[in-house]
């Protein structure tokens, strides 16, 4: 067997990447969502991109952000009032990188933030329209409300500022009503908001006898964290509750997927 050219490994891999950087020489633009997300102490970001569709992985690779290039994450910060996180999906500017050892990568430069925010309100309404034809958007509202709920089960933060706000507008109600308050402790911000107000959720329904109503609190937030209320599974569970429920997380503006399937949403903590 005649042979050609011989090649060392890291000799054909950087040929490789001279080849890849040459022909995509120029910055292109690169919809992806962010599947991992994390930051060093230098202030480098890296991110895991990938596609999917159906679920089903269809493409991954590394992205970085430079620290060199932070100002990219305070310009999508100012703009949609949100931190990159995982789940998010983005149009970035990138630039193709190979390396011998690491393989390749896409240096990002630039992230549209007007992309996200469409992304957003597109996911918000596929939540919502998927809710709707799956008849949950008033199953929670049918239910007979009490009288006078004076068993509340609670899901908070203990740290939130609505919840002292909350219990210090049920003792000093006009009317001397008494109320007995339980707080199942939960994130109202963060990845694991989700999995705890299941969790809540699950160990107050097992117990529903005991309240006449759930209530959901959070207050003084930042109103770029509303997007963790915006889960699907979040709202069916909300939806499909057995005990009404009243929402007061905090916002003046947007709706939430919670909003849009509780009994009763109000505006502020106190207010519910």
């Amino acid at each position: 067997m005649e042979r050609g050219m011989v090649f060392s490994l890291s000799e054909f891999l950087e040929m490789i990447g001279e080849t890849l950087e040459a022909c995509f020489a120029a910055p292109l633009w690169v919809v992806a969502e962010i599947a991992d997300l994390r930051f060093d102490q230098t202030g480098h970001c890296y991110l895991e991109l990938v596609e999917k569709h159906n679920q089903e992985l269809r493409a991954r690779v590394r992205g970085t952000i430079w620290a060199s290039f932070s100002s990219v994450l305070s310009s999508f910060s100012a703009v949609t009032g949100r931190t990159l996180a995982k789940g998010m999906e983005i149009l970035a500017l990138v630039r193709v990188r190979f390396h011998p050892v690491y393989g390749l990568s896409l240096d990002i430069r630039d992230i549209d933030p007007q992309y996200s925010l469409g992304a957003m309100m597109r996911h918000k309404k596929e939540v919502l329209s998927r809710l709707a034809q799956e008849g949950y958007l008033e199953r929670n509202r049918s239910l007979p409300f009490p009288l006078i709920p004076q068993r509340l089960a609670v899901l908070s933060s203990p740290h939130a500022a609505g919840f002292g706000d909350f219990l210090a507008h049920l003792q000093e109600n006009p009317y001397g009503f008494r109320f007995q308050v339980e707080l199942f402790p939960v994130f109202v911000q963060g990845e694991e908001t989700e999995l705890t107000f299941l969790s809540a959720l699950e160990e107050v329904r097992r117990r529903a006898r005991d309240f006449d109503v759930l209530v959901i609190l959070r207050g003084g937030g930042a109103q770029s964290d509303l997007h963790w209320f915006d889960s699907y599974t979040l709202g069916k569970a909300i939806a499909t509750f057995p005990l009404p429920v009243l929402v007061g997380i905090g916002h003046q503006r947007d709706e939430t997927i919670l909003d849009a399937v509780a009994y009763h949403s109000l505006k502020t903590p106190t207010a519910v």
